[in-house]
């Protein structure tokens, strides 16, 4: 797993790289009902006022960050951003 961290012009952004199996085929966000997706969420965007989007990742995604010899599956992208 790779964090990645970026704080420009009031605002953070955070990238969750992992490379294990990535997400089911029809993921939506918005309809998952586990507690822990559900939890993160409600803070990012209703307390926080931020975004999430959740992904599966590409080669690319880990290139981007030196870790191309590490690839072993699709993996998922979540990127949050929140205005500090």
């Amino acid at each position: 797993m790779v964090v990645v961290l970026d704080h420009q012009d009031g605002v953070l952004k955070i990238r969750v790289i992992n490379d294990g199996r990535g997400l089911d085929p029809g993921f939506e966000l918005n309809k998952a009902t586990g507690l822990g997706l559900s939890i993160v969420r409600t803070l990012v965007t209703t307390e926080l006022d931020g975004s999430i989007t959740m992904r599966c990742g590409q080669p690319d995604d880990f290139t981007s960050v030196g870790l191309a010899d590490q690839v072993r599956g699709t993996g998922t992208v979540v990127d949050l951003t929140v205005p500090c």
